[in-house]
C-alpha cells in the first residue's frame, strides 16, 4: 500500500507544479495598446423657447392663462389683488385683452422655477409695457437687467416707467417730475437780451425824467411870488338924478 500512496502523491505534486505553466501556455497574448484620441464635450445648445398663442384670461394683474399654461408677464411687478391698486392692475389687464385671440407669449430668457415668464404682446401692443406707461407696473429690473435679459426690453421698459413717472401717472403720483425747460434757441435768446436791453433804457429814461421833474419842482417852489400890482381905487359914477 505504501509504495501506491507514494506515486499517488508524486503524481499529485507533478499536475501541481504543470497547471500554471499549462494555463499560461494557452493564454493569447495582450495586444499592443492603442492610443485613445481625447473626447471633446460640447455644451448642449439652449432650448429655443416657446410660445403660447390664443386667447387669454387675466388671473390678475401680471398673471394670464393661455389654455392650459399658465405665464406671469415679463419684466414687471404690480401689487397683490389683496390691495386697491392690484384690483387696478387686473382690471386693467382685463381692458387689454377684452375680444383679442390674437394673444402670442413667447416664454422669456429668465424663466423662474415656479412661475413661468413671457413677454406678451398683441399685435405691436406689448402688454407689460402698456401697463408701464398708465403707472399701474414699476419694472422689475431683477429680470430686465440680469445678465441674461435682453437689453431692448430692459430699454423699453425703463422709458414706459420713466414717462408714467414724469407725468404723475398711478403710482407715481407723488413723484411725478417736472418737465425740463426747453433749450432757447439762437434767435429766442437775441429777442430776449433785446427786451432786457430796452426794458433796462426805459428804466434809465423813466428815472431821469422823474428826477427832471423833482428838480423842477423844488425850483419853482423856492421861487419868491412876485407882489400883485396895486390899483388906485376908483370912484363909483353918481346916481342918476330923475326929473
Amino acid at each position: 500500500m505504501q509504495p501506491i500512496l507514494f506515486r499517488v502523491l508524486l503524481l499529485t505534486l507533478f499536475l501541481a507544479s504543470s497547471a500554471p505553466r499549462l494555463a499560461s501556455a494557452q493564454e493569447a497574448p495582450a495586444p499592443d495598446a492603442v492610443p485613445v484620441p481625447p473626447v471633446q464635450t460640447e455644451a448642449l445648445p439652449p432650448q429655443p423657447p416657446r410660445e403660447f398663442r390664443g386667447a387669454a384670461v387675466a388671473l390678475d394683474g401680471m398673471t394670464l392663462q393661455i389654455g392650459k399654461e399658465r405665464v406671469a408677464l415679463y419684466g414687471i411687478l404690480v401689487p397683490d389683488l389683496s390691495r386697491t391698486e392690484g384690483l387696478r392692475a387686473r382690471l386693467a389687464l382685463d381692458r387689454l385683452i377684452a375680444g383679442r385671440s390674437d394673444i402670442a407669449c413667447l416664454e422669456a430668457p429668465r424663466d423662474a422655477p415656479v412661475r413661468k415668464h413671457a413677454i406678451c404682446k398683441s399685435g405691436e401692443t406689448d402688454f407689460a409695457e402698456a401697463l408701464l406707461m398708465e403707472g399701474i407696473a414699476i419694472v422689475d429690473r431683477a429680470q430686465t437687467h440680469a445678465v441674461e435679459g435682453e437689453p431692448e426690453v430692459a430699454q423699453r421698459y425703463d422709458a414706459a416707467e420713466a414717462a408714467a413717472r414724469q407725468l404723475g401717472k398711478g403710482a407715481w403720483i407723488d413723484f411725478a417730475e417736472p418737465p425740463a425747460p426747453p433749450v432757447p434757441t439762437r434767435n429766442e435768446r437775441l429777442f430776449a437780451l433785446a427786451r432786457e436791453w430796452q426794458a433796462g433804457i426805459g428804466s434809465l429814461l423813466g428815472v431821469l425824467i422823474v428826477g427832471f421833474v423833482a428838480l423842477l419842482a423844488c425850483g419853482l417852489r423856492r421861487r419868491p411870488a412876485a407882489p400883485l400890482a396895486q390899483h388906485p381905487a376908483q370912484p363909483l359914477p353918481p346916481p342918476p338924478v330923475s326929473e
